[in-house]
């Protein structure tokens, strides 16, 4: 059993946003033919303002996959930070058409879950596969942190002499 059906709901939505016609055809060719999961929605948009509408009306998405160069944004960087600014909760692999070793360390180093050079489909999926596995293995740990620090708290509030029950 796979990442995709040990750890995921038996419906995946994916929000693309590609520029490119031919480059979003390609991913959702290779999302459709290699993915474990039968029942697959992807949403496709070719810029960030299409795509910042449509996450602001639309919670459920699971992963964002994200083209770097889009006609309204400055680049790269600017690209990934305005999702993460939009979408801080939702996993983000990114789509490059160049493998640059330098650029996928500082994205990653930001917050992209992953990031894939585009034409390498086998690739994509396990990016896809990885990004959501460690996506909800980090919220769960999160999760477990803040409720240890909130009891933790509680415990040195009691110490100090504060003993409301709340």
């Amino acid at each position: 059993m796979g990442p995709l059906q040990s750890m995921h709901k038996e419906h995946l939505s994916l929000l693309l946003i590609e520029d490119n016609f031919v480059d979003a055809l390609l991913t959702f060719k290779a999302i459709q033919q290699e993915t474990r999961l039968k029942n697959v929605s992807l949403s496709h948009f070719h810029t960030m303002g299409e795509a910042e509408k449509f996450i602001a009306n639309n919670k459920d998405i699971d992963l964002i996959l994200l083209d770097l160069g889009l006609p309204d944004t400055k680049g790269g960087m600017d690209s990934f930070a305005h999702i993460q600014s939009i979408a801080p909760n939702i996993p983000v692999v990114v789509l490059t058409g160049t493998d640059n070793a330098a650029m996928a360390f500082d994205l990653v180093k930001s917050g992209a879950e992953e990031l894939v050079v585009k034409g390498h489909n086998k690739r994509l999926k396990e990016a896809i596969d990885f990004a959501l596995c460690r996506h909800k293995l980090l919220a769960a740990l999160k999760h477990s942190l803040n409720g240890r620090i909130e009891a933790k708290e509680q415990v040195i509030s009691r110490i100090k002499g504060n003993y409301s029950c709340n």
